[in-house]
């Protein structure tokens, strides 16, 4: 599940596995499972409604970890103009 800070709106996901949006959060179907040293990449495009730094957060969890994996993503946002 990816997290969204409030200043980017959400446009799309580019994933191998179904994806779910709304209130901020981006969340994608499980993955059943995964041979070692396979990946999966997911790619989260947003639209950004105002400027400054944000960071993004996504969270992984397993049945086999004790507790979530969360990693985030700063980024530094421009708000462009359709003129």
């Amino acid at each position: 599940m990816a997290t969204l800070p409030n200043c980017l709106d959400f446009e799309s996901a580019n994933d191998p596995r179904a994806v779910t949006s709304g209130d901020g959060k981006v969340t994608f179907d499980p993955i059943e499972t995964m041979p070692a040293g396979d990946r999966e990449e997911y790619t989260v495009t947003c639209k950004p409604t105002d400027n400054g730094s944000v960071c993004c957060e996504s969270a992984l969890t397993s049945k086999v970890l004790e507790r979530e994996v969360i990693g985030e993503e700063p980024t530094r946002l421009s708000e462009t103009s359709n003129n």
